[in-house]
């Protein structure tokens, strides 16, 4: 005799996003595709683990925009943009130049 049979399916649903102009002077954004209407959280993080911009906006199904200004007043470095969104942490870099 055997023991019943589990199918146990992880689906893979990897948000992909753009993010525009990158390296940023003052002011990008964030493209992606969202299956349904949800809330997504925006992190910027510096080289040191500090979250130094945090935003929460509702995405709504199909292509969204989020857009991240006034990004002259962080200094010049390589930061991780971290985009919260169903549970899933997508994390891309954004090098913000200052002249």
């Amino acid at each position: 005799e055997y023991s019943n049979v589990i199918v146990i399916r992880k689906s893979i649903n990897k948000t992909l996003f753009s993010v525009q102009p990158n390296p940023a002077t003052t002011t990008s954004s964030i493209h992606f595709n969202a299956d349904k209407e949800v809330e997504v959280t925006v992190r910027l993080i510096d080289a040191l683990g500090k979250i130094v911009l945090f935003q929460k906006t509702k995405a709504t199904k199909g292509n969204n925009i989020i857009n991240l200004n006034n990004l002259s007043k962080f200094s010049s470095a390589v930061y991780s943009l971290q985009i919260i969104m169903n549970e899933e942490v997508i994390t891309q870099k954004l090098i913000i130049q200052n002249n």
